[in-house]
């Protein structure tokens, strides 16, 4: 598995928070079967917002650290924008690299604000296209507002928005209503990748075993491999994913 959405880097955000956790982390993921791991730490307002080079940096540094200690997982940098219409301003591509983007890919991973849907929505994945970028919207599967809406969420994916759902979803981590809701998203083909979205070593976790073991067992080791793998090999190489057009 590439686990494309993790809070691995050290003490930034509400991830991990000493560099024990971080390996931890890291260990717990090559345990898994991860083999390329994306750190995305939150970046939520544009002035307060780490820099990309500061994240390549950082990724760089734990990269070092890990292969030291014998840990055998690539680390890539990215990051989990907030939907914030001000911080769009820091998209701006640099030496053709798109900034922000999942392994410095044009995939660009964000989350809703958990409580609402923002009006200015449809503008916002429009603009972030305009950048040259794909959005990817992180765990829907956990946004009341937006489950209750299907019609929003079948619209966004006939645009082209690419679902990142969360593995701890699957195994009941988050309660019953997640679980169905992400087991919805799957019956109907629109889940594009899942991840760990883990935060620590403990509850919120990088062990991913659990869910692979229900995707293969109740879907099938072709469905477990495409929205665990090929889809992010995808991210990997920057390459074109083709978009799902089912009716929800």
């Amino acid at each position: 598995m590439i686990d494309v959405h993790t809070h691995v880097l050290v003490a930034i955000d509400d991830g991990a928070q000493d560099l024990d956790v971080s390996l931890d982390m890291l260990r717990a993921a090559e345990l898994s079967g991860v083999t390329d791991i994306i750190a995305t730490p939150h970046v939520i307002e544009k002035h307060t917002a780490l820099k990309w080079q500061q994240i390549v940096s950082l990724v760089d540094e734990l990269q070092a650290i890990s292969i030291n200690k014998g840990i055998n997982i690539k680390i890539h940098p990215g990051a989990e924008l907030e939907m914030n219409w001000d911080i769009l301003d820091i998209l701006e591509k640099t030496d053709g690299i798109a900034p922000y983007g999942l392994a410095g890919s044009q995939y660009l991973l964000v989350e809703l604000p958990a409580s609402m849907i923002p009006s200015y929505a449809d503008d916002f994945w429009f603009e972030v296209r305009m950048y040259g970028m794909t959005p990817v919207l992180a765990h829907p599967e956990r946004h009341t507002e937006l489950m209750s809406k299907p019609h929003i969420l079948e619209r966004w994916k006939k645009e082209g928005l690419l679902l990142q759902c969360n593995t701890s979803s699957l195994t009941g981590l988050y309660g019953s209503t997640i679980k169905r809701n992400l087991e919805y998203l799957i019956e109907r083909d629109y889940v594009d990748f899942v991840a760990s979205d883990a935060h620590n070593n403990k509850r919120r976790n990088t062990d991913v075993r659990e869910c692979l073991t229900i995707l293969e067992s109740r879907y099938g080791n072709a469905y477990k491999n495409k929205i665990t793998q090929i889809g992010q090999e995808k991210i990997l190489a920057d390459a074109k994913m083709r978009t799902q057009k089912n009716k929800l």
